[in-house]
């Protein structure tokens, strides 16, 4: 006859508290690779955001600088060159200064800024200013308008009748800003900048402009918040637009959770060298 104890089999399993442990751990798991996940998806946001951002600065500041550099152009082979700047339509404000350079259209034509045809041996201005986009009030955009010199009014306004066309350069535009580089010498001798002027400071009388700098802060345009707790923009940060100081982060009004990033550069004028400058 057989032992009753020696025919059970054994049966093993987990106990309670070992169930609560493994349940436990597990749960560490879960919200570890849930955290990473959410830390990449903000960090594919971020670097996305800055890759719009930088592909939008480095266009506009390769599309405006090829205008600037033909600003004085006189046209045919041999002609006098002429202003480049046309300082009644170029003014200096808090958040957005706008500059209006102008050149002749050489005995073909020319392409403006924004791609249409201009006469044969005609002055036309191209103006850079920023307004506010036509759906969104709050969001400004970089545009250029250009037209003939009658077609613009003498305040430094444009008014949308006299446009011969605008064309939109970049949306996102929080500060532009633009500094003129001047000397006081003959342009014939020196063609270096002495000082770096700011519209209002600019005497057209006694400065010769040689250099024009220009310096612009863009942001990621997004319905979210790209950005909310990384690095700096948990706290406060400054931002310099050339001689423009912003402050922005938490409790200041660029507190949207959106990247912000400055450009700058600087063009020399190249037509400057026979130009006269003349006031309107």
């Amino acid at each position: 006859m057989l032992n009753s104890v020696g025919s059970r089999q054994c049966v093993t399993g987990l106990t309670l508290v070992e169930l609560m442990v493994s349940a436990f751990l597990s749960s560490l798991i879960v919200l570890a690779a849930a955290q990473m996940y959410v830390t990449n998806a903000k960090s594919a946001r971020v670097q996305s955001g800055l890759s719009q951002i930088n592909e939008a600065g480095k266009f506009t500041f390769d599309f405006v600088r090829h205008e600037l550099q033909m600003a004085g152009y006189g046209g045919a082979l041999g002609a006098a060159n002429i202003s480049p700047v046309v300082w009644d339509l170029s003014a200096e404000g808090t958040d957005f200064d706008h500059i209006t350079v102008q050149r002749r259209a050489g005995p073909e034509g020319d392409f403006t800024c924004t791609g249409a045809k201009t006469e044969p041996n005609k002055i036309y201005w191209s103006q850079y200013r920023v307004i506010a986009h036509g759906q969104d009030p709050t969001l400004k955009q970089l545009v250029c308008h250009y037209g003939l010199p009658s077609a613009f009014a003498q305040n430094g306004v444009l008014e949308p009748f006299n446009i011969e066309g605008t064309g939109i350069i970049v949306a996102g535009v929080e500060s532009f800003q633009v500094l003129y580089g001047v000397t006081e010498a003959d342009v014939f001798e020196v063609l270096e900048p002495s000082r770096f002027l700011g519209r209002d400071q600019v005497d057209v009388s006694k400065h010769q402009v040689v250099i024009v700098r220009l310096g612009l802060m863009i942001k990621s345009v997004s319905l979210d918040r790209v950005v909310t707790d990384f690095g700096n923009y948990k706290r406060q940060y400054d931002l310099q637009v050339l001689d423009r100081l912003y402050t922005l982060g938490p409790g200041t009004s660029f507190d949207d959770g959106q990247l912000r990033r400055v450009f700058e550069t600087s063009v020399m004028l190249k037509n400057v060298q026979r130009a006269v400058q003349v006031q309107l």
